[in-house]
């Protein structure tokens, strides 16, 4: 009976420093937080992917690899970057995944490798011209982690109300002005000389 105590003893002993051993051990390393997070549901575009793992990433060894494709469409990445901790690298997005199940896959310079997906629900909404006089803009959407930028094209709704109103009355004012001129140089030639102009000016002391 003391023999197989021992012998299990000894077991225990040699399969707990395997596992001490596996840790830190090449191509073994594995990542324990993620975000967006693995097997999660996010309705917002996410700009950047962020891994923690469980070991130490030895940046001198090589460079970081992190792929990712949403609804089979590759998205591309910028350079990953290692934090200060040496257990957190994040990598920018360059392109706007399209909703559907992404799938990030990784791998570092020691050989560890994986793969973990999520679900992104999130869409761009157009807004189509509803036909009529005026030009409507389209306006097109993008959310991003929470920020909702509007891209506007079109020329907006033509001015009109109160503003064309002002604009007619002062088109009507400056022509006024100038056809009475023309038709007084055109058509009253004798001006101030004119007999009628003469008593009119003697009658109210203007000056001749």
């Amino acid at each position: 009976m003391g023999w197989l105590v021992c012998g299990l003893a000894v077991l225990g002993t040699l399969g707990f420093g395997r596992l001490v051993n596996a840790t830190g051990a090449p191509g073994t390393n594995i990542v324990v937080s993620s975000n967006p997070p693995a097997g999660g549901t996010i309705d917002i575009n996410p700009t950047a992917i962020q891994l923690v793992f469980r070991d130490d990433v030895k940046a001198d060894q090589g460079k970081v690899v992190i792929e990712m494709t949403c609804a089979d469409q590759p998205i591309g990445f910028a350079e990953p970057q290692i934090a200060a901790d040496a257990r957190t690298v994040s990598a920018a997005l360059i392109d706007i995944p399209p909703a559907g199940i992404c799938t990030v896959s990784w791998s570092l310079p020691d050989k560890s490798i994986g793969s973990f997906q999520f679900t992104l629900t999130a869409t761009t909404e157009t807004s189509i011209s509803s036909g009529g006089g005026e030009e409507t803009p389209t306006e097109t959407t993008v959310a991003i982690i929470g920020e909702v930028v509007p891209e506007r094209t079109g020329s907006g709704p033509r001015v009109g109300g109160l503003i064309g109103l002002l604009r007619i009355v002062h088109y009507l004012a400056i022509s006024a002005v100038f056809g009475g001129l023309i038709v007084v140089l055109l058509i009253w030639p004798e001006g101030t000389e004119y007999g009628l102009s003469l008593r009119f000016s003697d009658s109210h002391g203007f000056p001749q």
